[in-house]
């Protein structure tokens, strides 16, 4: 049985507010488990008896003790050996509450020679409280041999914080918490960050919540030894301790919120959501709205303690730890400001955290402190993304003055060391020695004007971990989901390690080690990526008008496919655009692929989907015409066509990237996202038409109750059952089970034809298409080299061309019930983009 909570909605198709949250770190919050040599334990509590189970294998008897504290059971172990060369030590400690009928005196312990240690007693009434050890009573001649192990060991929690007294001292329970956070590194499978940071702070007292975490972060940051332990991609304890209270703060926070939400809701409501097939409770709005505040009775001063204890405090960026507390703590946006700007005038604002400020739109778009920018390139490695996301919202007086800065630093600042520090003690208010040094910053400005000019259009390659990390997932499409091919599978190596020699051994290990495919592995083995060119693989040839499975969609048979890669070939296209701005079908459907392995990356191919006929446009062969760029305004500057694409503004930036200097990606006319207008058709279906039967398909996917409904009302119904988990306490149990059962209804709704409204924007194109079409996309081509050629056709054209399937369906069930669809698309919201801070100059 698991020692951890189970989420319930982990991999829920339906709307979850933690979703975001929990996908910060990517796998570092998925479901895990313990390590094997975490000594698990297994308790059984029958009718007359007791019984715990524990395998203590590699640990002699006179190194295992038993203690009976009154309620609490503790097993611990500790083996030490060591020789010239290596020293290895194992530890552990288990505790749980013993039921309470079980008679004490009656607790007996034994171990087999296997290393099963069994604590057994029988169930009569409890009277003696007083401590006691309980002797091991070994049952076999041959004692448990000693597993040698080197690996690293679980450091079990001690410590519990209270005196003999019971009032909570802080500093006692550090060793504790800090005992979790260091297993959360060591453990090869981590935990859950709200489980983590219900196992540190719900047994610390609520008007000591913010002293312990405030005090207990400094202490972790001041300790060199504890900041050597890394979970992943820079995380350290500090984080991972921030992460967790933030984390469980919130999770409280919603089950607030939720059980409130559910009490408005009227059976009125209720009845309403049945007859219409829609949810109609809109996200009233988001779990963050005014009618639920910090689920702790925090004042001012103690929320913006903890404030000022992050904001001085680095944190990975990626990690967004400011907007976590902005949230967990409900103070408003403008309040984190003047916080941070309070650290930043006495030069306490660590540069995470003015990066921040400077690039999240949540404080952007408010009024910031004129120093901000300045500090912020004095003090690291700026990105042009983050000024230009500082620069969108601000005035043409504000942006000139943004641009006269950097200019600033780009002529005056960075030509002599004696201006570099002067200009650093000025914004900074930071005495001492620079930081970065002199030749770090100067480097820095020069790759951040760079980029803001557009002069580095050439994409860099991502780093080894991330490179890593991508052949580990399609690794997993490939074997375990089989979504992808061997011809894919070695594409996407061959380009990889093409880029990144370095990791072949890696790659290799992973194909022999994890997946036993010695044969791809020995296909690796004769790469040499130093020759230059690519292996040559043959892809079978596909029909592009055939689906590879019944379930997916297919290219009409009547449209034809034209890849275009010369540049006056796109004459042809704008003729046959001109056609179509005059017929009374002047729709165009669009997608943009791109290479996802790049950190600078820019669209490889334009999809451009026309009544009968789809062109792929070679972005790589085209990329810095002339031709190109009249192509794309005449495109995205003519009213008259109608353009439909997929949460486009990532596809305009990567189309920006081969054509800087188009202002129609900056301004499109007529840009609709069909997601978009899905939503409102549903809405606008729901309201005048009553129902949305014969315009939606049912869901591809079979109804089947959650079979964890079952388990916990087993447990929930059951006096007897003891959970070992402790923090699955009954009330939880029962707050899931209600959640659960919440979420089939909506599930089971959905799939009688319905839609929840709220899980629209949350639905991909593929699942529109599920609901419109009746059939998904295949996306087993999704991970595919686009900078390679050639192409797969069949995958880039149909993403292109569905987006006509879609109108074309929209336009009949607007003609069939009398709904104005010309209506709605000019009601779409337009898609604005401010032009870069250099585009003049470009």
């Amino acid at each position: 049985m698991s020692l951890w909570i189970y989420d319930p909605f982990r991999n829920s198709r339906h709307w979850d507010p933690f979703r975001e949250m929990d996908h910060l770190v990517g796998e570092l919050l998925s479901d895990r488990q313990l390590m094997p040599q975490a000594a698990l334990g297994e308790l059984h509590v029958g009718k007359d008896d007791f019984a715990y189970s524990v395998d203590v294998a590699g640990f002699k008897p006179e190194e295992l003790k038993v203690d009976l504290d009154g309620d609490s059971l503790v097993v611990s172990a500790d083996h030490r050996e060591s020789t010239n060369d290596e020293s290895v030590h194992r530890s552990f400690v288990r505790k749980f509450t013993i039921p309470k009928e079980v008679r004490k005196e009656t607790i007996k312990c034994d171990i087999d020679s296997k290393g099963h240690l069994r604590i057994h007693g029988a169930k009569l009434a409890i009277e003696d409280q007083q401590k006691r050890q309980i002797p091991i009573e070994f049952k076999s001649s041959n004692k448990p041999a000693i597993e040698k192990n080197t690996q690293r060991q679980l450091v079990m929690p001690t410590g519990s914080g209270f005196a003999s007294n019971g009032d909570f001292v802080i500093e006692d329970d550090f060793e504790r918490a800090i005992s979790l956070l260091i297993n959360s590194t060591q453990q090869q499978q981590q935990n859950r960050r709200r489980e983590l940071g219900e196992s540190i702070f719900s047994r610390v007292p609520e008007k000591k919540l913010v002293e312990y975490f405030t005090r207990l972060l400094k202490h972790i940051q001041k300790d060199e030894k504890l900041m050597i332990y890394t979970v992943k991609n820079e995380v350290k304890l500090p984080h991972v301790f921030a992460q967790c209270f933030f984390n469980w703060t919130l999770s409280i926070m919603f089950s607030k919120k939720n059980e409130k939400r559910k009490a408005l809701m009227t059976s009125e409501a209720k009845k309403e959501t049945d007859q219409n097939g829609t949810d109609s409770m809109t996200d009233t709005d988001g779990i963050f709205s005014n009618e639920i505040s910090c689920p702790f009775d925090f004042s001012d001063k103690e929320k913006f303690e903890i404030i000022k204890t992050i904001g001085s405090a680095e944190f990975p960026p990626y990690l967004k730890i400011l907007n976590l507390a902005m949230k967990a703590l409900c103070i408003p946006p403008t309040k984190v400001i003047e916080t941070i700007k309070e650290l930043a005038d006495v030069g306490q604002a660590s540069f995470s955290s003015l990066v921040l400020i400077l690039s999240e739109v949540v404080f952007n778009t408010l009024t910031l402190w004129d120093d901000l920018l300045p500090q912020c390139i004095l003090l690291g490695k700026v990105s042009a993304n983050q000024i230009e996301s500082y620069a969108s919202p601000l005035s043409e007086e504000k942006r000139n003055q943004t641009r006269e800065t950097l200019l600033n630093a780009e002529l005056v600042w960075q030509q002599t060391m004696d201006r570099y520090t002067e200009m650093y003690r000025k914004y900074t208010h930071r005495q001492g020695k620079p930081d970065p040094p002199f030749d770090v910053f100067r480097n820095n400005l020069l790759e951040l004007m760079s980029d803001l000019r557009q002069q580095n259009t050439q994409g860099k390659f991502i780093d080894a971990g991330m490179a890593i990390g991508i052949i580990k997932a399609t690794l997993a499409k490939r074997f375990k989901k089989k979504e992808v091919n061997d011809e894919q599978l070695l594409d996407l190596i061959y380009h990889v390690i093409q880029s990144r020699p370095s990791i072949k051994s890696t790659v290799i290990k992973l194909l022999e080690k994890n997946y036993n495919q010695q044969g791809i592995a020995n296909m690796i083995k004769k790469f040499d990526p130093r020759r230059g060119s690519l292996p040559n693989l043959h892809f079978a040839d596909v029909n592009l008008h055939e689906a590879s499975s019944p379930q997916f969609l297919a290219l009409p048979k009547e449209i034809n496919v034209k890849f275009v890669d010369k540049p006056n070939q796109l004459k042809v296209l704008s003729f046959d655009l001109s056609k179509l701005e005059s017929s009374n079908y002047p729709y165009v459907g669009l997608d943009t692929e791109w290479s996802p392995y790049l950190v600078k990356s820019r669209a490889s191919i334009l999809q451009l989907a026309l009544r009968d006929i789809v062109y792929l446009i070679d972005m790589d062969a085209c990329s810095g015409t002339q031709e190109l760029e009249y192509f794309l305004d005449k495109l995205f500057n003519n009213e008259k066509l109608i353009k439909i694409g997929f949460k486009f503004t990532e596809d305009l930036h990567q189309l920006r990237g081969c054509s800087p200097r188009c202002t129609g990606l900056y301004r499109p006319k007529n840009l609709i996202c069909i997601q978009s207008l899905f939503n409102d058709l549903v809405k606008i279906s729901t309201k005048e038409v009553g129902s949305l039967a014969g315009f939606l398909k049912p869901s591809n996917v079979p109804f089947e109750p959650d079979p964890e409904i079952a388990q916990l009302q087993a447990e929930l119904d059951d006096p007897g059952f003891v959970d070992e988990n402790p923090f699955r306490t009954p009330e939880m149990k029962s707050a899931m089970l209600r959640d659960l059962v919440e979420r089939d209804k909506l599930k089971k709704n959905e799939m009688d034809n319905g839609i929840v409204q709220h899980d629209i924007k949350f639905m991909g194109l593929s699942a529109v298409c599920v609901r419109i079409l009746g059939k998904s996309l295949d996306k087993s081509e999704q991970c595919s080299v686009w900078n390679r050629r050639p192409l797969r056709m069949r995958y880039a054209a149909l993403d292109a061309y569905c987006m006509l399937m879609l109108m074309d369906k929209f336009i009949d069930w607007c003609e069939e019930k009398k709904l104005d669809l010309k209506k709605l698309i000019a009601s779409q919201p337009p898609t604005t983009i401010a032009f870069p801070l250099f585009f003049s100059v470009m």
